[in-house]
């Protein structure tokens, strides 16, 4: 089989979508295989489509889903990503989880409604919870307003009160006009990549906080403690933490900064993992995010 061949049959898409007869199947297999500007275009075809996250969340049409399970069993670097992103998507949904029933389990309980006198009266209101987006693909989860979300957790995580002045910071994130933005990070190993590529969060300059989320998914020792710092794109810091930071049982670290830190860019959460003895382990995770300030 030549390249001529596979461009003028487009064999490449056919075979990803899973609509080669048998007999071409094999033969173009049998040359991507041990051809390596096919093989390229195959990975290439993976990662524009983002094939690893649509099969975790089974929303692969059929033909894809064939074809991509029969690629990642016999391709070690597709097989060792879904595995990572597998790890990701189950520590964010843990964390999502916890988050709600801790929620659910502060809220005060409603107060009553008194009966309706007559008939024809007003009906009695319902409450419905508030759907927030976490990822443009990790679906929706049922939680309350930012603002109210945020500061119950600030109650209920105590590796944040050494952080902030928590009571004054309380205070802030009640007010109606407390306009906090949350935005889910995914590990980098590739310090260098394009700003389009990484998530982006828009704050509302001096009056806006941004809350950073990142799950930690592999420690080098058991119960490991972190520091963390923001990097711009130069490299300079913009901002670091005061104290030690714990990551919760799902392994995900949270981190709230004021807006008023940040100018439109690129920048790097750098997560630093410490020791017992608080002494830096060697090992470390970049974060990377845009900002964008609202107008």
């Amino acid at each position: 089989m030549t390249h001529q061949e596979v461009e003028e049959k487009k064999l490449l898409l056919r075979h990803v979508q899973g609509a080669l007869a048998e007999a071409e199947e094999e033969r173009f297999v049998d040359h991507y295989t041990y051809c390596r500007s096919c093989y390229e275009q195959v990975h290439h075809y993976i990662s524009e489509n983002n094939l690893i996250e649509e099969y975790l969340f089974g929303r692969l049409p059929a033909g894809e889903q064939v074809f991509f399970e029969k690629h990642y069993l016999g391709c070690e670097t597709c097989f060792k990503e879904l595995k990572r992103n597998e790890k990701f998507l189950t520590a964010l949904q843990g964390a999502v989880r916890e988050s709600a029933a801790e929620l659910e389990s502060a809220a005060p309980p409603s107060p009553a409604v008194p009966p309706v006198a007559e008939a024809g009266g007003a009906p009695e209101p319902s409450r419905r919870p508030e759907q927030a987006k976490i990822l443009r693909f990790f679906g929706s989860y049922p939680a309350l307003a930012a603002a109210a979300m945020l500061a119950v957790i600030l109650l209920a995580i105590p590796a944040w009160r050494g952080m902030f002045k928590v009571p004054e910071l309380e205070r802030q994130l009640r007010q109606p006009s407390a306009d906090v933005q949350s935005l889910l990070l995914q590990e980098s190993r590739e310090r260098a990549r394009g700003p389009e590529e990484a998530p982006g969060i828009t704050i509302s300059g001096e009056t806006g906080w941004a809350l950073l989320q990142c799950a930690i998914i592999e420690q080098s020792i058991d119960q490991p403690r972190y520091r963390a710092e923001i990097l711009d794109h130069s490299g300079e810091a913009v901002w670091q933490s005061e104290a030690v930071l714990s990551a919760g049982a799902a392994g995900v670290l949270n981190i709230l900064c004021r807006g008023s830190f940040f100018s439109p860019g690129q920048y790097f959460l750098k997560v630093y993992e410490l020791n017992a003895a608080l002494q830096p382990t060697g090992k470390a995770f970049d974060f990377p995010f845009r900002v964008s300030v609202a107008k």
